[in-house]
């Protein structure tokens, strides 16, 4: 089955799961299980729409998911599960509303969805999908700035994802993608200069920690931006040497 076919049989899936939660919910309405299972599908459905683009029914399963998940943090303020449900939500919310191109909107709900898992990532440092969760909500935030002409907050986004990812070769170079992305939009010389200075430090950083792939770096045409043609080619030649028996 295609990628492109999988998605209407995902939704049809997600949905005979909303309508047997309702029912749960309807049935045991105390149940703050059954009313979170609810809010996970509102939002599974609502990342599945944007991704076909159909953004009305999107962003009407996450209005629904974010109304039940802060009843939930009400009753339970203290709850870390529910937290990153929120924080999931919201950051689900801005990268439909920068698929809109509603970009302060978008960059609204990266800040809330950002806020949240900055907070449970200092309480429990260790949990991975607490950085995850942070990591692409910069890396959304940094893109919404940048359409929305900001380079300095794009640039300050991008270099909190960086921080999350120290010694981390894929995620290294992920960071160094969204900075190439922001070296490439610069307008203003300074900050240009300091843009393609954090993306080289970063790339540096990646292949130093591991990264090797040279299929994957020639997959990003921004690099040609920031790089030197000596640089860039050293790098292909040091991605050949590594790959080579």
């Amino acid at each position: 089955t295609s990628a492109a076919g999988s998605k209407p049989e995902a939704i049809a899936a997600f949905e005979q799961a909303l309508a047997a939660f309702e029912e749960l919910v309807d049935e045991h309405p105390e149940s703050a299980q059954y009313r979170g299972d609810l809010a996970l599908a509102h939002r599974s459905l609502g990342v599945l729409e944007g991704e076909r683009r159909r953004f009305d029914k999107a962003r009407e399963h996450l209005d629904q998911a974010l109304e039940i998940v802060q009843r939930l943090i009400a009753e339970q303020p203290g709850k870390a599960e529910c937290q990153y449900d929120l924080a999931e939500t919201w950051r689900a919310l801005g990268d439909v509303q920068l698929q809109q191109s509603l970009h302060g909107a978008a960059i609204e709900s990266f800040e809330q969805g950002a806020e949240l898992a900055r907070k449970l990532l200092q309480a429990a440092d260790s949990t991975v999908a607490y950085r995850r969760c942070l990591s692409r909500c910069d890396r959304g935030l940094s893109a919404a700035h940048l359409a929305h002409g900001q380079l300095a907050e794009a640039l300050a986004a991008a270099l909190e994802d960086k921080r999350l990812w120290r010694g981390e070769p894929h995620e290294l170079f992920a960071a160094a993608c969204v900075l190439a992305r922001c070296a490439a939009a610069g307008k203003e010389a300074k900050l240009a200069r300091q843009v393609a200075l954090e993306t080289k430090q970063t790339l540096a950083e990646a292949v130093a920690a591991g990264f090797h792939d040279r299929k994957q770096f020639e997959g990003q045409p921004q690099f040609a931006v920031v790089l030197s043609q000596a640089d860039y080619r050293a790098l292909l030649e040091r991605f050949d040497a590594a790959s080579s028996p």
